[in-house]
């Protein structure tokens, strides 16, 4: 007879197929939450046992189109003069490298996006402030810094709040079927614990009884939702 993590792993797989399957022909890569909780996306042949394929609001897979291969060489005999097809190349392999546009062009749904400007905006400050200081050692106008700077702390502001309430949106729904279907699972991995452990079934049975009684009342749901909310 299989035991409960086999037959986890059975429905975890079973669900992983099911997405995988609904992905179009020139789909490249799906976005999954790894076993570490990390958002990555693998290449479709690529995705583990334990990753988490991540779905878009309608149930549907977030995948990633494109086909495999080297990115086409620029054509420097157009460049003006040599520096210039320097500075242009230079220029494609930083775009190419940045996260933003990295997680815009892959996974616009991503709460990725949103971290990735939250982290733009925060360097843009850190580099105003640089120059602001240099300027009042050289004695500079720093008046057009200063309201520079302003405009991007405020704009950190304003992305902040929204990723807090975006990580909030994330937090277990605890009067969703899923939230109880998860709960069933661990309290039958907790009742495969303690029958491993000899507790005796009269004893499991009162064990069970009080802890429902716990998890069912209003003021356990308040808490568990308010604990959540303070570490996200």
């Amino acid at each position: 007879m299989a035991s409960d993590q086999e037959k986890a792993r059975a429905k975890r797989n079973r669900e992983r197929d099911r997405l995988l399957k609904m992905l179009p022909k020139d789909a490249m890569r799906v976005q999954v939450r790894d076993v570490n909780g990390k958002v990555k996306n693998r290449l479709i042949g690529d995705v583990e046992d334990y990753d988490t394929i991540q779905t878009k609001k309608d149930g549907t897979p977030i995948f990633m189109r494109g086909s495999p291969g080297r990115r086409p060489v620029l054509d420097m005999t157009k460049a003006a003069s040599p520096v210039i097809a320097k500075l242009v190349q230079q220029k494609e392999e930083q775009l190419r490298d940045d996260e933003l546009i990295k997680a815009v062009r892959e996974t616009p749904e991503s709460e990725d996006v949103l971290q990735q400007v939250l982290t733009g905006l925060a360097e843009e400050a850190a580099s105003i402030g640089f120059e602001r200081k240099k300027a009042e050692r050289e004695n500079k106008e720093t008046s057009k810094l200063s309201v520079r700077r302003v405009q991007t702390l405020k704009a950190i502001v304003d992305t902040w709040l929204k990723r807090k309430e975006q990580l909030i949106s994330t937090t277990i729904d605890m009067d969703s079927p899923g939230y109880h279907v998860l709960l069933g699972h661990v309290l039958e991995t907790f009742r495969g614990a303690m029958v491993d452990s000899k507790i005796s079934e009269d004893m499991i049975q009162v064990v069970f009884a009080r802890f429902s009684k716990r998890v069912d009342s209003e003021e356990w749901k308040n808490e568990a939702k308010n604990r959540m909310r303070r570490n996200v």
